[in-house]
Order: C-alpha cells, then structure tokens, then sequence
C-alpha cells in the first residue's frame, strides 16, 4: 500500500537542498522525513521519531527513534533530491505495512 505525501523542497540556512515530508500519528509518533547530502557526500533520507507542534516539530536527541530510510552517492541536485526521498518514501511506506516502525511508550 502506498500512500501520498505532501513534500517541501526548500533551501537551508547553508543555501543546500533539502526535501521534508511530515507523516503524523504513526504508531503514537509523528515522522519527520528528510533528504538532504550529508557530510559523508551521500544523499541521505531519513526518518525522525517527533511531535509535531505550532512553530515545527520537537524530538529527544538519542531517545526518539531516527531511522535511515535510504542513502545514494552523488551529486545534491534538485531531481537526484527529489529520487532519493521518493525512494526513501517507499521503504518508509514498507515499514508501515510490516509493522516494523517502533511505537512510542504510552506515559499512561
């Protein structure tokens, strides 16, 4: 099963390209997706365990889950962005359907 996001590709503070995907209440967390080149030289896309809240979303470093969804060597252009969060996309979209994506301890 596949379903439909709704994603940003916008420019961060350094002026590189990042593409953002928010997915809200799966398994009690909201996932924050994103897609950008990391340090390694790789495009990178990954998926943070968060809240999301009024001015973005919040998350406890080393506490919430922080997923790689997928990774490719290359250059950061706007399409080779756009390729890797769709495939990051689809293996997030396989987590769901396996159930394989952690759940958030009930405080209650």
């Amino acid at each position: 099963m596949t379903h439909t996001y709704q994603t940003e590709i916008t420019r961060d503070a350094y002026n590189k390209l990042e593409a953002r995907t928010m997915v809200n209440s799966i398994n009690k967390y909201d996932w924050l997706i994103s897609t950008y080149k990391g340090n390694n030289g790789q495009i990178v896309c990954n998926a943070q365990a968060c809240e999301e809240t009024e001015t973005g979303f919040s998350f406890v470093i080393f506490q919430d889950p922080l997923i790689k969804l997928y990774q490719a060597k290359g250059r950061a252009t706007e399409k080779a962005i756009k390729e890797v969060h769709e495939m990051g996309l689809n293996h997030f979209d396989k987590l769901i359907a396996s159930d394989d994506l952690p759940y958030r301890e009930s405080n209650e």
